[in-house]
């Protein structure tokens, strides 16, 4: 893949097309994603009751396709946008930040993740170039905890009770990062 910063990504797997995500991709069925209390308590943040419009003024005010980016996961066979990734980096220290959110329930439990990641993690090593992929998991989102792991990815640190969910309790946080030396490592052992 040929990409300049500022310009659109577009990666494409064997069943998803991964890219930027367009002002007409953000309809009323994406803003009800941020509506669903259980999508919302794996991310521990209020229910967001924004407007089409206000997600759309988001994707043009807060991502450049530089250093933040809003890509959307659509599924190959039916064009149906399913999540997103939001990455942010930083070009100083070659690090960047990644959260995969799968907003349609029918894809949940479906092993997608390794696929949809992978394909992230490679655009991450090998385009924009970093020597590191970050993110975070509550340590009581099993399914995430799992995800990262089964990807190589480390758990660096445990925030405890860094977050505040929305019924008040308090959630341990962990902090997970691979290296590109593992991530290559990982690749070229997958596919042998």
């Amino acid at each position: 893949m040929v990409w300049m910063p500022g310009s659109p990504v577009e990666l494409l797997t064997e069943n998803f097309v991964i890219r930027s995500m367009r002002e007409q991709d953000i309809t009323q069925r994406y803003a009800d994603w941020w509506r669903d209390p259980e999508l919302m308590a794996g991310l521990s943040t209020p229910y967001a009751g924004h407007s089409v419009e206000r997600h759309r003024q988001q994707l043009r005010n807060q991502y450049d396709n530089k250093t933040k980016f809003l890509i959307g996961l659509f599924d190959k066979s039916t064009g149906k946008l399913i999540g997103v990734f939001f990455v942010f980096t930083n070009s100083f220290h070659r690090v960047a930040n990644m959260t995969t959110i799968i907003g349609e329930r029918d894809y949940w439990g479906k092993n997608i993740l390794l696929e949809l990641n992978g394909a992230g993690m490679d655009f991450l090593f090998g385009i924009l170039g970093v020597d590191k992929v970050g993110g975070k998991a509550m340590a009581r989102n099993l399914p995430t905890v799992f995800i990262n792991k089964a990807m190589g990815l480390k758990v660096e640190a445990v925030l405890r009770k860094e977050w505040r969910m929305p019924d008040g309790t308090r959630a341990d946080l962990l902090q997970f990062g691979i290296l590109r030396e593992e991530w290559e490592k990982r690749r070229k052992e997958r596919s042998i």
